[in-house]
């Protein structure tokens, strides 16, 4: 005799609900460790108190977007105030999806390096950091949204 299994439709989606937060929670946790390691004009200067800004135009344009399988948005970040070139970001239907980055047009010779300058990498180990931790943050933000009760 075969078992017969009946998918929890409701179910299901509660469950697509909460891993497409998990994912955009690996997402922004690339977001978070990329800025930390994008180079600044003045370094740490930036940050300390009394001392005017210098730079980090490229730090605030890193942001993190993630869809769910209906291709509908489930988060974004953008802290820098600019629309983000959304054409960029393409939903990819019946499948999760997150895109880490940054907008501005020199952040690829940044991150890739030129024939006259050398690589300075930060979006690549930000996303290697958030990768080394995605099942555990897809975990804890899983149990974040069913405790929350986040619709």
């Amino acid at each position: 005799m075969a078992t017969r299994i009946v998918p929890n439709k409701r179910g299901m989606k509660e469950l697509e609900h909460d891993l497409g937060y998990g994912l955009l929670a690996v997402a922004l946790h690339g977001e978070l460790e990329a800025k930390r390691e994008a180079p600044v004009h003045g370094g740490y200067r930036s940050f300390e108190p009394g001392v005017p800004p210098i730079g980090g135009t490229l730090r605030r344009s890193v942001h993190a977007v993630a869809y769910g399988p209906d291709s509908a948005q489930i988060g974004i970040s953008n802290e820098s105030g600019k629309s983000l070139p959304f054409a960029d970001y393409v939903p990819i239907p019946g499948h999760f999806v997150a895109y880490m980055g940054t907008n501005t047009g020199y952040g690829a010779f940044v991150e890739l390096g030129t024939g006259k300058m050398q690589a300075r990498a930060f979006v690549a180990p930000g996303l290697d950091v958030s990768m080394q931790r995605a099942a555990v943050t897809i975990r804890d933000a899983v149990g974040r949204v069913r405790r929350a009760g986040v619709k």
